[in-house]
């Protein structure tokens, strides 16, 4: 008999998974609803989507433990080196994916979006767990980036962007979408941590259903984004499709080979579990944050949005999929440094080449769960 137990943890265990392929499945079979909470408007913003946003963002800022924080400064140069590649060594890549071949503008753009965004929420830190990386390093370079994304994404974006058919880029009319929907949510949510008593138990007594809130409005994004643009994705070539998926797996596979090289004993030699955290986190794009930036946009045609979107969402299965395949391979790497503080990360640490052997025994903690819900988000 099959237990209901494990079947609820498997879901929760898939919950961003799982919502985005129904959000994709509703979308294309009944938009009505779907556009009809899009078109909800007060003055410049979509009212539900807005509120989808805030919440997304303040769930991230209310569960946010700033206090462990203090304990990873010292790791000054992984710090740096690593917000550098978050915010501007990896968006270059769109200098080239605004112009690829065979995809329409829109996934393009999308594309160019994804790669521009700082580091995920949650699943890096979920993923660094998994990994037996430095959880806390992971958990600063989530804050630091995201909040130095707020003027960094426009500002780059409205260069990788500039002159793109049927869209409009004003930076600075960008940072103030983004400190509506990301900044401010996310202070406010940290400040009623600090200030309401309860708020730091009820948090950590209601962490997956919290985790699993924000996830739903995050996928409500995705499905009233695709809604709106169901007739123009399915009239989209299934070439293109497939296209980008390869896209989505080359870059994020590119990035971690570069970060793991750059944090190799033949460049800077990070401790491993330092390293560990630094290839994670500086290779992940955050789908939350490109969701938001897509809702700020100003276009033509409001459908394009949900041509923007795709990709995004592409990206970031990507990434949980890759992660998930290869956060135990590291963990194993881990385990095999021992006691050994300052041992660096080989160069072998990327998928096919977890060969490695070690007599050294490994941790007694059980190995977590990875929990895809949104970057908590997820």
């Amino acid at each position: 008999m099959i237990d209901s137990n494990k079947l609820i943890a498997i879901f929760v265990e898939n919950f961003l998974l799982v919502g985005f392929c129904l959000s994709v499945i509703f979308s294309l079979s009944y938009p009505f609803a779907g556009k009809l909470f899009y078109s909800w408007e007060v003055g410049d913003y979509h009212i539900i989507e807005l509120i989808n946003n805030c919440v997304v963002f303040f769930i991230s800022g209310v569960t946010l433990k700033l206090e462990e924080l203090k304990t990873v400064i010292k790791h000054n140069v992984a710090i740096i080196y690593s917000l550098v590649t978050i915010n501007i060594i990896t968006t270059l890549l769109s200098f080239g994916l605004i112009k690829l071949p065979y995809v329409t503008n829109d996934f393009a753009v999308g594309l160019t979006i994804f790669a521009t965004v700082p580091t995920t929420l949650g699943v890096g830190v979920a993923l660094t767990q998994l990994a037996k990386g430095d959880q806390i390093l992971s958990l600063l370079l989530t804050v630091v980036s995201n909040f130095l994304g707020v003027v960094t994404v426009p500002f780059f974006l409205g260069i990788y962007l500039n002159n793109t058919k049927g869209l409009t880029v004003d930076p600075v009319l960008l940072v103030f979408k983004m400190t509506i929907t990301v900044l401010i949510p996310s202070v406010v949510g940290i400040a009623a941590r600090k200030y309401i008593p309860f708020v730091p138990t009820f948090t950590k007594d209601y962490k997956t259903q919290l985790s699993m809130i924000s996830t739903s409005n995050l996928i409500m994004i995705v499905w009233m984004a695709l809604s709106s643009a169901r007739n123009t994705l399915l009239a989209q070539d299934i070439g293109q499709i497939l296209f980008i998926i390869a896209i989505a797996i080359i870059q994020h596979t590119f990035y971690l080979c570069y970060n793991g090289f750059m944090t190799s004993k033949y460049l800077f030699n990070f401790p491993i579990k330092q390293a560990v955290s630094v290839i994670i986190m500086a290779s992940q794009k955050s789908s939350p944050v490109a969701l938001a930036i897509i809702t700020s946009l100003t276009t033509d045609v409001p459908e394009q949005k949900g041509l923007f979107v795709l990709p995004c969402i592409i990206g970031q299965l990507t990434q949980i999929l890759i992660g998930s395949f290869l956060a135990p391979r590291l963990a194993k790497w881990v385990d095999s440094a021992g006691s050994t503080a300052n041992s660096s990360i080989p160069m072998t640490i990327l998928p096919g080449n977890a060969e490695q052997k070690t007599s050294l025994p490994t941790t007694d903690d059980p190995t977590p769960i990875l929990p895809i819900v949104v970057d908590a988000s997820k």
